[in-house]
């Protein structure tokens, strides 16, 4: 029987609930129940906290840290209030190419692709967007979060798990930006990778959108998508997310839900 995934209450902020907004790509986004069971894990996140944080998901499908600084920034930064926190989590689209007209072969995509080796005071690396978002998070008197890129579900035949490449660079990049400007950050890459080999092969398949023909409404044919959520998904995502900030001298923690 499919289950009804109800939309996540937002709330209104009161001025004794802090907010945490999430900014991100699509495995963070938040989506309707006509895509049911995909859900991101910034959708469901607010479970995760207490009746004193309210979650701003502003993550939105196929944005990379530049195409999200352009397009939806400037909503998120008005919004932004002293005391709240941004969680910050790009990756999987900033290595994105397109085929050049001329030569039709890949190029970087001019709209969303950023530079993962760059320095963060060169324009159109991802530690210069980065730092374009923390900068302005600080300014506001908020404080920023970085969350490296879960990763994919990536398994051989032989039912051995592997990074993505891309991923890689671009969570190796968070974390050098991360130490340079004394930023705190959640390692997702590397968690959410030990938790997909703790689920194994076959197991790890519920985490993603993978779906028989038949079961789900919105995905008549079935689905296999090794990079999406799916509601399991996205709770055992910001599970982990949630643990990590226990962990972690981020303030914030006191109101995770334990």
């Amino acid at each position: 029987m499919e289950r009804i995934l109800t939309a996540p209450d937002c709330g209104t902020a009161t001025e004794s609930r802090t907010r945490v907004f999430v900014i991100g790509d699509s495995t963070a986004a938040s989506y309707g129940t006509e895509r049911y069971p995909l859900t991101g894990w910034g959708q469901v996140l607010s479970s995760y906290f207490d009746d004193d944080i309210t979650v701003s998901n502003r993550a939105q499908s196929g944005a990379s840290s530049k195409s999200f600084y352009y397009n939806y920034w400037n909503d998120v930064i008005s919004d932004i209030k002293a005391g709240d926190y941004v969680i910050i989590q790009f990756g999987h689209n900033d290595g994105k190419t397109t085929v050049s007209q001329e030569d039709n072969v890949p190029v970087p995509d001019p709209n969303r692709y950023t530079d993962p080796n760059g320095d963060h005071t060169a324009q159109g690396s991802y530690k210069w967007y980065l730092n374009k978002y923390v900068e302005a998070t600080r300014a506001k008197g908020a404080f920023p979060v970085i969350a490296t890129s879960i990763e994919r579900r990536r398994v051989s035949e032989g039912g051995e798990f592997s990074h993505s490449d891309d991923l890689l660079n671009y969570s190796q990049s968070a974390r050098e930006f991360a130490a340079l400007k004394d930023v705190p950050l959640i390692d997702m890459n590397v968690k959410t990778f030990s938790m997909y080999r703790r689920f194994g092969a076959e197991g790890s398949k519920k985490i993603f959108l993978i779906a028989d023909a038949g079961v789900y409404t919105a995905y008549p044919d079935g689905k296999t998508d090794n990079t999406h959520l799916s509601e399991f998904g996205a709770h055992e995502i910001a599970g982990v997310f949630a643990s990590e900030l226990l962990k972690s001298d981020i303030p914030l923690k006191k109101h995770v839900r334990r």
